[in-house]
């Protein structure tokens, strides 16, 4: 069955490079039949996983392991790095931009040791169509998700100059007046809960027209602010 990886491969191969994924194949011979392959094909170079025993290992026993890729010629490793990126792949950058690393599951390395188009079975169960829909998929949902965070950090930027700028335009107020002012569009209930807060008295919402309740509030908040207490007005 095709693998993400497979699919990834026959990317790579697409645009000239020879990926190989022999992790339990000596580095010399592998490395010397690639470049026979990638000189009889006129590829660009090739891309081939570094050995190392723990991480096999780790594919046995865990199910999934961090590979590092290294990228013959250097100049070739922008555009593998590229081409596993849009493919879906998390990548762990190397300072000196010849290897790469990603983390692969056992499941997924149903690759053959050096990939060429022309082994791939013909009677695979799942079309490069599927897997390209999977991809797109997949890097849909990062993008997404990306977005999503921007416009969050975005609106609760916007939230908070508003608390501030509410704060401060609310530590100005003082006099009956500028009180007054800032209560002219509130509704009885709003401010009814501000009057519950500096004082035990009980006003009827019903009974009561809203600019009595506006003009106590109003008093009780002035009064409060010039014996040097703050009001909150959070309703």
């Amino acid at each position: 069955m095709t693998t993400l990886l497979s699919y990834t491969f026959s990317k790579l191969q697409n645009s000239g490079i020879l990926p190989s994924f022999g992790l339990d194949v000596p580095q010399d011979e592998n490395k010397k039949q690639m470049i026979e392959i990638v000189k009889t094909h006129n590829l660009k170079g090739y891309i081939y996983p570094i050995y190392n025993a723990e991480t096999l290992e780790e594919l046995d026993e865990d199910g999934s392991a961090l590979i590092f890729l290294e990228v013959v010629p250097e100049t070739l490793w922008g555009e593998a790095v590229s081409i596993f990126e849009k493919c879906g792949y998390n990548i762990l950058h190397s300072k000196n931009k010849t290897k790469f690393g990603i983390i692969v599951s056992d499941s997924e390395i149903d690759v053959h040791t050096t990939y060429l188009r022309t082994e791939l079975d013909v009677n695979d169960d799942q079309s490069e169509g599927e897997i390209e829909k999977k991809v797109e998929k997949k890097v849909e949902k990062k993008v997404e998700k990306k977005v999503e965070k921007k416009v969050e950090k975005k609106v609760e930027k916007k939230l908070h100059h508003k608390q501030v700028d509410a704060i401060e335009r609310n530590a100005s107020l003082r006099t009956i007046e500028e009180f007054l002012s800032r209560f002219k569009r509130w509704p009885k209930r709003h401010l009814l809960t501000i009057i519950g807060k500096l004082s035990d008295e009980t006003i009827t919402r019903n009974q009561t027209l809203r600019s009595v309740i506006a003009n106590r509030a109003a008093e009780l908040c002035s009064e409060h602010v010039m014996s040097g207490g703050v009001v909150d007005l959070s309703a």
